[in-house]
């Protein structure tokens, strides 16, 4: 029973994950195709919320690029 009960936890917590990673996948593919368009506001704007929801090194770069771009 207890292992019934570890499994389901265990299930939920990484399927969820998966979920929240893929959403952060495509949020970073949307921010570089808008500093690919030259649309560095929109891109840095997403890049920060990327950025204060998970530390991700997938976008120092263009990140920083974009805010550089701005001003």
């Amino acid at each position: 029973m207890k292992n019934k009960i570890f499994f389901i936890i265990f299930t939920f917590f990484f399927s969820s994950q998966i979920i929240s990673q893929n959403n952060i996948d495509d949020k970073i593919l949307l921010a570089k195709e808008l500093y690919g368009d030259g649309k560095y506001y929109e891109a840095a704007e997403l890049f920060e919320e990327i950025y204060s929801n998970k530390n991700s090194a997938k976008i120092y770069k263009s990140y920083l690029d974009c805010l550089l771009k701005i001003n």
